[in-house]
């Protein structure tokens, strides 16, 4: 089974009724394939989304910065960073220098780690070209690139395989705790999205 961020729970049986769809989803989940490994597909309308191929990518949550930094390599030095809370519009920064942005977000690596109500991104987009490394409020990698054999040498630094069955956490019922009723010494999510809208976007 994947490590999950702790801010994660199941639900239980008290969270909903016994005869619910979530209830049988749960229980489906006993066998459900959330396993480290990604599933790739390749881009039907390249004329529209100017890339390759996408992937997402499921890996333990102590590897996943280690991850995120690496795909982070596939984009070029000029790039603009993705953020937001989970479900709400993102922001979408100016275009600067990556590790300028890297460098400030590697003060939440912990908080990027683990905090659900936090999403977010690198992209690079022109007209011939789209590179995007998003980590998802579940905690997994969504990737969409120009280079797969570049990608699939990541894939393989990590051992990560390509797995067709392969399932993510939120397609399942799940529990969300904030990170900070675990963790006392971390930033609110809050606090964070308002410092990178400060770097950023003004």
């Amino acid at each position: 089974m994947l490590k999950i961020p702790r801010t994660i729970r199941d639900i239980s049986e008290e969270d909903v009724p016994g005869n619910s769809s979530a209830m049988e989803q749960r229980r489906a989940k006993r066998s459900a394939r959330i396993i480290e490994g990604f599933k790739l597909f390749q881009n039907e309308n390249k004329s529209e989304f100017p890339f390759i191929f996408g992937a997402e990518i499921n890996i333990d949550n102590d590897r996943l910065w280690d991850l995120f930094i690496s795909l982070c390599e596939e984009l070029p030095n000029n790039a603009a960073l993705l953020f937001g809370f989970y479900d709400n519009d993102l922001n979408y920064g100016r275009y600067t220098e990556k590790e300028r942005i890297i460098f400030e977000l590697s003060k939440y690596r912990r908080e990027i780690s683990e905090d659900c109500h936090l999403e977010l991104g690198l992209i690079h987009h022109t007209e011939s070209k789209l590179i995007e490394v998003f980590i998802a409020e579940a905690k997994y990698i969504k990737f969409w690139g120009v280079d797969e054999i570049s990608f699939m040498g990541i894939m393989s630094r990590f051992n990560l395989s390509e797995t067709s069955d392969i399932e993510f956490i939120d397609e399942y019922p799940k529990a969300v705790y904030p990170l900070r009723t675990i963790v006392e010494d971390v930033a609110d999510t809050f606090e964070i999205i308002t410092n990178l809208q400060e770097k950023f976007t003004e």
